[in-house]
């Protein structure tokens, strides 16, 4: 028990227990109660993608195709699913013996262990530039608990990911600054930048590869551009070794990016959404000065809380600033401190830089890069670009830290002038909200925290021992004092920003779900972007207020996508963030069409049931659409230049009353044949979700046709016989059968998929013999 003690006894220190203390006590009303977080994506995508994944799993089938959002749509190369990175494959055990309920609860889980990451990937990238144990818990709670990572906690793959850029700045200081080891130290950054590319969020995951090469640049032109070439490849090859490890995922995502509806450039105004609002720089230094959605007290309209939110702490945004001061004015000659005041610039230059750009369309300067410059119309909300202010700021926080005396003469004005300032602002507040009962609430409180904040800091600066020679308790004393007033001041800035559920929400959403599969038969669920847009975002999920309140029965009972696979239904509708091009193309047109010509297609595209909203009573009803052809044979077909052309004609059949219709072929010239109905027989006679058989009997030869998405990697065998799967209908899979009865299957077998696995695979072996090879290169030595 003794030697327990001593082993567990450093956790109970600087900078350790803030980091995993601190965290855990930001999300204890949800992991103390056992209620798991649910508010937006959680809800809508992560957990029923994971859980359908699970069950793939569970099956004995790799969960590669996902059948029954949207038209069939693939799962694994979804990026934000996330299922090849190693810590996704924790919740499996906690869905495997707990059902769903408990895998919402794991994700919340891991939500916490990954702020706790970034905290260490903060704590030792400030230990490796020198700083002391003081300095890495400021700057590791600042970064940590800031407003950018917790508010984005609800995105799973942007917490994931994000929880690495610490990690990763690190392999590139220590492949600056550290002389042994180097083939150890490049598989240890191939290792995290493969962690970061699988942890599920693109734009994080670039913007962090770009900083760090902004780093790696800037930090070696201090040694000379020979320094600066050899870590730059060291880098580069780090940088391969993580995309070969991370091939699994990116080469399917890759395939279907070139088939989404990313494949060109996203639209300006798509890309421009999120844009930063200038008002929330203020925020800064008064994080809830608009007030929060945590209590619905949010004011503002035009942004989302979280993709504004940037907030690191009062005490650590000032520490910042002053030792970026510091450095321009200090002419302190010793090569430690100079160093890391060329980096505190540096990092100043980026906060700025990242600032300017995050502003988006409030500014002429992302306009001008969207259009010159290469990836800057790839993603939307420029407001995430504040990742590298986040980043900066919380560095120079750690940096402050290292600095920060007890002010000596005319400084103790400014000290006294401050202290005297935040006294006054307290009072003016306090008299304010007194007399003038109309101010919103959240100007009160901000600006009440915001004084007692300056008090409290100046009270600290005041008594801050580090400036003296005296021994004892002193020191230690203050630092937990400050390190307290950090962490009282970021709690209270983001509590209970994240809601918890009803415990029964998940499995209600999962009955209600099982519950249609009877009326919906072998059809689908289909809902108007109209109706999704009132209940998803007016109804159930208020950007101003995340209280669900009494709507925790409509959101359990609306079968929103992706929701739908909670019960293993089909649905037409699709919630994930890549979605086949073309099949957003039809959705698109077929919501700009009404009557007839609508119902025709909804038909042709398998639903059987409708839902609808009853009007502004925040409820839902369920109607069904006979009629239904999700499988239908025709003995006809008619050639077309290209896609357009075959969307066109389309919605020209659904149109018509004429029956039967060809189907439609692109790039092919079908043999003349017309079109007759035909007695037939069609008949599923088993289905699983990257797998399709199907019983086709005909008395002539004919077009198979699937209201299924046509995607590379589907393959066809009629009777044991290989088949072409043509592209038909736009987005749909035919095949051409000859007359008589056969089974025609189709399974779903992706060359970029094992491609990638091959690729990884083959780096994972590469990576396990530098490191056996080093390992014996220093026993020998």
């Amino acid at each position: 028990m003794k030697k327990l003690f001593l082993h567990l006894k450093p956790l109970a220190g600087l900078p350790w227990l803030p980091v995993w203390l601190v965290p855990l006590v930001l999300f204890s009303p949800l992991l103390l109660s056992g209620r798991p977080m649910f508010w937006g994506a959680v809800f809508l995508q992560f957990t029923p993608w994971r859980m359908h994944a699970f069950n793939q799993i569970l099956e004995g089938h790799l969960p590669l195709w996902n059948s029954l959002s949207g038209m069939g749509v693939p799962l694994a190369a979804n990026y934000q699913s996330a299922l090849f990175y190693p810590p996704t494959w924790l919740l499996l055990p906690f869905y495997r013996f707990g059902g769903v309920d408990t895998l919402a609860l794991g994700e919340t889980w891991l939500v916490v262990l990954h702020l706790i990451w970034s905290a260490l990937g903060m704590v030792f990238l400030l230990r490796q530039l020198g700083c002391g144990k003081f300095a890495q818990t400021v700057g590791a709670l600042a970064f940590s608990l800031s407003g950018y990572l917790v508010t984005r906690a609800s995105f799973l793959s942007i917490n994931a990911t994000v929880a690495w850029l610490p990690w990763v700045l690190l392999c590139c200081e220590r492949l600056l600054v550290v002389k042994q080891g180097l083939s150890r130290r490049i598989v240890i950054g191939g290792i995290t930048v493969g962690m970061l590319l699988l942890a599920g969020h693109a734009q994080t995951a670039f913007y962090s590869l770009l900083l760090s090469a902004c780093w790696v640049f800037y930090r070696g032109i201090w040694s000379g551009w020979k320094a600066t070439v050899k870590t730059s490849l060291y880098w580069i090859i780090s940088i391969i070794m993580g995309c070969g490890l991370a091939a699994i995922q990116l080469i399917p995502t890759v395939e279907y990016l070139l088939q989404s509806q990313r494949a060109n450039e996203i639209g300006y105004e798509y890309a421009v959404n999120y844009s930063f609002l200038p008002w929330r720089f203020l925020t800064l230094l008064l994080p809830n000065l608009f007030g929060t959605p945590a209590n619905g007290t949010y004011m503002l309209r035009a942004d989302a809380y979280w993709e504004d939110a940037i907030y690191i702490g009062l005490l650590p945004l000032c520490l910042a600033v002053g030792v970026f001061i510091y450095a321009l004015l200090s002419r302190d000659t010793v090569k430690e401190w100079v160093d890391r005041f060329r980096l505190s610039i540096f990092l100043m230059v980026l906060a700025i830089l990242a600032a300017m750009i995050a502003l988006g369309s409030y500014t002429p300067l992302f306009p001008f890069l969207y259009k010159n410059v290469p990836s800057f119309d790839l993603f939307q909300a420029p407001a995430r670009w504040m990742i590298w202010l986040v980043l900066a700021f919380s560095v120079l926080a750690g940096f402050g830290a290292e600095v920060w005396r007890k002010p000596e003469g005319r400084w103790r004005v400014w000290l006294n002038l401050c202290l005297a300032l935040g006294i006054t602002i307290c009072v003016v507040t306090v008299l304010a909200g007194w007399y003038m009962p109309s101010l919103p609430k959240a100007f009160i409180h901000a600006f009440l925290v915001f004084g007692a904040s300056v008090v409290f800091g100046c009270v600290l600066t005041k008594i801050n021992p580090q400036n003296q020679t005296m021994k004892g308790k002193r020191t230690p004393i203050w630092h937990w004092l400050v390190i307290l007033f950090v962490s009282a001041d970021l709690l209270m800035a983001n509590w209970q920003v994240h809601p918890a559920a009803d415990k029964e929400l998940y499995s209600k959403a999962v009955s209600v779900a099982q519950s249609m599969q009877a009326r919906v038969g072998g059809g689908r669920l289909y809902i108007s972007r109209a109706d999704l847009d009132q209940l998803q975002y007016k109804e159930l999920f208020d950007f101003r207020d995340f209280r669900m309140g009494k709507n925790f029965d409509l959101l359990a009972g609306a079968v929103l996508p992706d929701t739908n696979l909670y019960g293993a239904l089909a649905s037409v509708n699709n919630f994930d963030p890549l979605i086949p091009g073309r099949f957003d193309e039809l959705m698109t047109k077929l919501e700009k069409t009404d009557g007839k010509t609508k119902q025709q297609m909804l038909q042709r595209t398998g639903v059987s049931l409708i839902e609808l909203l009853v009007g502004d009573q925040g409820k839902v009803r369920f109607e069904p659409l006979e009629g239904r052809a999700r499988v239908r044979w025709v003995n006809c077909a008619v050639g077309v230049a290209d896609g357009e052309a075959a969307l066109a004609m389309l919605f020209n059949q659904a149109a018509q009353t004429e029956n039967p219709q060809p189907v439609i072929l692109e790039n092919t010239a079908p043999e003349p044949n017309n079109c007759s109905i035909t007695l037939y027989e069609t008949r599923i006679i088993d289905e699983q979700s990257d797998k399709l058989t199907i019983q086709v009997t005909t008395p002539e030869e004919g077009w198979l046709v699937l209201s299924d998405t046509w995607y590379p990697g589907w393959h066809a065998w009629i009777d044991d016989q290989s088949a072409e799967i043509h592209q038909a209908d736009f987005l749909f899979r035919a095949v051409k059968v000859p007359a008589g009865q056969h089974t025609i299957r189709m399974a779903y077998q992706p060359f970029s998929f094992w491609l990638g696995f091959g690729l990884s695979l083959l780096f994972l072996v590469l990576l396990l013999v530098l490191c056996i090879t080093n390992k014996r290169g220093v026993t020998k030595a």
